[in-house]
Formats: structure tokens, C-alpha cells, sequence
């Protein structure tokens, strides 16, 4: 939801939603991106801080100080966002498909050692060579990574 224009929730706001998912059994609730703001931050915490039955997670990139600012909010697992498309490799990040995988293995492996729940969520997944896609997961799964999404981030 906040990913569209014009939308902003409050931590207090955003507390009452992970609240009502809670109550609904939801067992896993990405509580937001920890090391986008000290707002952000604040809402990942508060959320995190509940005792909810369900784990709470924090978005994060495949970079280590946005996965040591998660853990700091209190999560229960961190979903490391890693661009897999040629598009997103190339023009989001200028890297090599190379030193996708070398994130990959060091973001996971660094959560791993931090004791956090560990998803790498392929970003772009849906536009990704299948080769290279099985490359991440297969990386991700020898950093000792304990689920893998392939999203469709772009609809």
C-alpha cells in the first residue's frame, strides 16, 4: 500500500493493521523497511516489541548495515530484496550478475549468523532467465537461507 503515490501510514496506523493481522492468524507480517527513515524504523520496532503470535519482518536490501538496522528494530526475520532481472542488475544496480550472487550469499549469511528468519525475495523474479534464477536460489540456499520468493514486482 505505501508503495503508491500519496500514501503514508503512521506508526500508530501502521501498529493497528499488524494488530488486526495478528488477530486473524496471519502468521508472518512484513512490519516495513527498518532502514528506510527513523519513522519507518519506529513503526518496525513498535510492531516488533508486541509479543505478536505471528513472526515480524523487516524489508531490507542485500546490504548488511540495512539487515543489522532490521534486527536492531526487534525483528523475527529479515526479507532481503535482491534484483535478479538482466533490467534491474544492469540499470538499478550497475552490477554483474556475479556480484548479485556474491550479495546474496553475504547478505544471507550475515542474517544467518545474526539469528534472524532469512527470505530472499527475488525482485523481478518474473522477468528473470530461469538459469540465472535458480543461480540466486541456489545461492541463497547454500548461505543456509530458509525460504526464497520470485516476486512479480512489476505486475
Amino acid at each position: 500500500g505505501e508503495q503508491t503515490p500519496g500514501i503514508s501510514l503512521t506508526p500508530i496506523k501502521k501498529l493497528e493493521i499488524a494488530s488486526a493481522l495478528d488477530a486473524l492468524g496471519v502468521m508472518f507480517i512484513e512490519a516495513g523497511f527498518a532502514a528506510v527513515s527513523p519513522g519507518e524504523f519506529k513503526a518496525v520496532a513498535l510492531i516488533s516489541e508486541q509479543g505478536f503470535q505471528a513472526k515480524i519482518f523487516s524489508a531490507t536490501r542485500g546490504v548488511l548495515t540495512d539487515i543489522d538496522v532490521a534486527i536492531d528494530a526487534g525483528v523475527d526475520g529479515v526479507n532481503i530484496i535482491i534484483p535478479t532481472s538482466k533490467l534491474h542488475i544492469q540499470k538499478k544496480l550497475a552490477k554483474t550478475q556475479e556480484e548479485i550472487l556474491d550479495i546474496t550469499f553475504q547478505a544471507v549469511q550475515h542474517a544467518k549468523d545474526r539469528g534472524v528468519i532469512t527470505e530472499v525475495c527475488c525482485e523481478d523474479g518474473s522477468r528473470t532467465e530461469m538459469e540465472f534464477l535458480n543461480k540466486v536460489i541456489s545461492t541463497a540456499v547454500a548461505a543456509g537461507v530458509d525460504r526464497v520468493t520470485p516476486c512479480d514486482t512489476v505486475g
